[in-house]
């Protein structure tokens, strides 16, 4: 008679216990390529957005609209130029009025950087989150008391107007804020 061999209960409980141990971490180790992978994708894209803010300084620099707006004295909106002003603006054609420029930056307003930019908007990835208090006033955001914030589709309330639209969670986010008559366009992440 052949033995048979087989193994016993105590052997399979050890085994699925280390089973159980090898999935948790693995799980764990997933997650955390899946936040890296979120934080790097708001990395890009805020990379895109400085770089697209400087173009846009550039261009409307060559066309003389890099300064205040002189017929523009609203303190909200900052003294800029919409895209379809004067006729000479470079973005006419572009993003019309959908677009708001404040010294040669673009604004922080729902619609600039996402007529500008086709990686944001309300059908993409990441989407224009709403306005946030300004808590970066030691990241050197002065002269407004909100910055724009941009974000991945399922951390944002999506209205049907994208003024509307409002952060989920306090995390995992790009906040923006156009130049000023005494600084620069300023820019930060939150990260995931």
């Amino acid at each position: 008679m052949k033995k048979q061999s087989a193994f016993t209960l105590i052997e399979l409980v050890v085994c699925i216990v280390l089973l159980a141990i090898l999935s948790s971490v693995a799980i764990a180790k997933f997650l955390d390529f899946r936040t890296d992978a979120r934080n790097g994708t708001l990395a890009g894209v805020r990379a895109q957005i400085e770089s697209q803010a400087t173009v846009v300084y550039a261009k409307l620099a060559l066309a003389g609209l890099e300064k205040r707006n002189p017929d523009q004295n609203d303190p909200v909106t900052g003294g800029g130029y919409y895209g379809d002003e004067p006729a000479n603006n470079p973005f006419k054609d572009i993003c019309g009025h959908d677009c708001y420029f404040i010294y040669g930056t673009p604004s922080a307003s729902s619609t600039t950087i996402s007529s500008l930019m086709h990686r944001i908007g309300q059908e993409q990835d990441i989407v224009f989150s709403g306005y946030h208090s300004n808590d970066w006033v030691s990241e050197g955001v002065s002269g407004t008391t909100i910055v724009g914030t941009f974000s991945f589709k399922n951390n944002v309330n999506i209205s049907a107007n994208p003024e509307q639209n409002s952060l989920k969670s306090e995390s995992c986010f790009i906040w923006y804020s156009g130049a000023r008559a005494d600084r620069s366009f300023k820019i930060g992440t939150v990260s995931c």
